[in-house]
């Protein structure tokens, strides 16, 4: 007899844990196909925000003059004209530069000026006017020193004296090397093409 109930009792044992096993698998899919779905959140995804690169921030020279009264700085003056290539092609290389940009913002106040523009313009105590007869502004041919070429940016120190126009199209790397030029005083040293080792 007692092998009898042995081999029977662990029968039953068997049966019992396969149906508890098959009860549980079958409610285990009976919850994962009616299961309540969790609720959708009405807070919109995060975006991922790329760090902007920094942009030179222009000022018109007026501004630049206000800010330099409480503060002083160098200013830079880009001197451009809207059909000059070159202008076009500095400002969306070299100036676009974030290096440059952070450089400039950190240690100059920068002016964009339109030697052809019309508006009178209060600069230093003085009235300048756009000359129809040449047809550029007298506050360019003051920055530029009546040498009329375009790009060239003008350079001020913190009394608003002009320091020197420097005209051409740089790259980014060769600009850096300008800037570095007239914020140190090696303006006050060494002409700027030994400076830069040309």
């Amino acid at each position: 007899m007692t092998l009898l109930i042995n081999p029977l009792t662990n029968l039953v044992r068997y049966f019992a844990v396969a149906s508890a096993l098959l009860i549980a698998t079958e409610s285990m899919a009976v919850v994962g196909k009616n299961a309540p779905t969790p609720p959708k959140s009405t807070s919109p995804i995060p975006k991922v925000i790329k760090p902007q690169a920094a942009t030179i921030e222009w000022l018109t020279i007026e501004e630049a003059a206000k800010r330099n009264k409480t503060n002083p700085r160098k200013i830079l003056v880009d001197v451009y004209t809207d059909w000059c290539g070159w202008c076009k092609k500095m400002d969306k290389t070299t100036f676009a530069n974030p290096e440059v940009a952070e450089y400039v913002n950190k240690n100059f106040y920068a002016v964009k000026f339109n030697a052809e523009g019309t508006e009178n313009i209060i600069f230093n105590n003085k009235v300048y006017k756009y000359n129809k007869g040449k047809e550029v502004h007298d506050l360019a041919v003051n920055l530029l020193k009546g040498q009329m070429g375009y790009p060239t940016v003008a350079y001020l120190n913190e009394k608003l004296e002009l320091i020197m126009p420097i005209p051409g199209y740089f790259n980014a790397q060769d600009y850096q090397k300008v800037l570095s030029y007239i914020n140190d005083g090696q303006y006050k040293k060494q002409p700027l093409d030994k400076y830069l080792g040309k």
